[in-house]
């Protein structure tokens, strides 16, 4: 099974779309009562989908990111693949996989267009998978297949795949 941290926009679209691909989805939002961490125990793959704020400083608020993984993690499998959708700061990934040692953090930003979100998660133009390990790579890149299957996959670490994300979004700013 795979789990879905945060029901939003989003999360939301992730988990209709493995829904729809016959992935069996197990989703977590403590903000709309959904679930318990508990839940996410025999999921291999969880994704953490939740809000990163840009602060006045231009900076994100990656508190959401971190309260996720601090809330499920303990209940997750040793090696389980934990793959931050949300919005980071570069080095972000790298900061997490520090804390939770046991726990395999990747990076699969999502490019999600607000107007269509499940067609742009479907049929993107690229899925980008910022892993630290060949095992999550290979995970990541199989199942995101399911979903997204003519897409080209991206493979990069996890710095690079963050760095992608804002650089997307700083060129879609500037047009």
């Amino acid at each position: 099974a795979v789990g879905v941290v945060g029901l939003g926009v989003v999360g939301g679209t992730v988990a209709k779309a493995f829904t729809a691909a016959g992935v069996p989805v197990v989703g977590y939002d403590p903000y709309l009562g959904i679930g318990r961490p508990a839940d996410l125990a025999a999921c291999g793959v969880v994704f953490i989908c939740v809000p990163t704020p840009g602060g006045e400083d231009g900076g994100l608020d990656h508190s959401a990111v971190w309260d996720a993984i601090r809330s499920v993690g303990p209940h997750l499998a040793e090696g389980t693949v934990v793959a931050v959708k949300s919005t980071v700061a570069p080095g972000t990934t790298d900061a997490l996989a520090g804390a939770f040692p046991g726990l395999e953090l990747a990076h699969v930003p999502e490019f999600l267009v607000a107007r269509a979100p499940l067609e742009t998660f479907t049929r993107p133009d690229r899925v980008v998978i910022g892993a630290r390990s060949t095992r999550a790579r290979g995970r990541l890149s199989a199942l995101m297949r399911r979903v997204a299957r003519e897409a080209p996959i991206v493979e990069l670490d996890p710095v690079e795949a963050e760095l992608a994300k804002l650089c997307s979004n700083a060129m879609l700013a500037a047009k």
